[in-house]
């Protein structure tokens, strides 16, 4: 693979083991706008945070984001991601 030249960018689409195809972008801003936003920008019918396990504080901040995620959204659903590949709502 060749790096981009200045004025180019490169998207590369790909498929992970469960055969879903995915995109990686990456964006900085304000967490829970930039989310919305680009979310929005494309065209996204799914926000899917990862329902992390590790401490209960990181529990919390992953239930809380995914709450103020699906609170804010126009358009898309929230899910949380579990390690075992399941989704769902946000806690309540």
């Amino acid at each position: 693979m060749h790096a981009p030249r200045p004025g180019q960018r490169r998207r590369r689409g790909r498929q992970d083991r469960s055969q879903l195809a995915f995109s990686t972008h990456i964006v900085a801003g304000e967490l829970l706008f930039t989310i919305l936003d680009t979310a929005e920008l494309l065209g996204c019918h799914e926000i899917v945070p990862p329902a992390l396990r590790h401490g209960p504080w990181q529990r919390r901040f992953a239930g809380a984001l995914a709450r103020k995620l699906a609170r804010a959204t126009r358009s898309a659903t929230v899910l949380l991601a579990d390690t075992d590949g399941m989704s769902g709502p946000p806690p309540a």
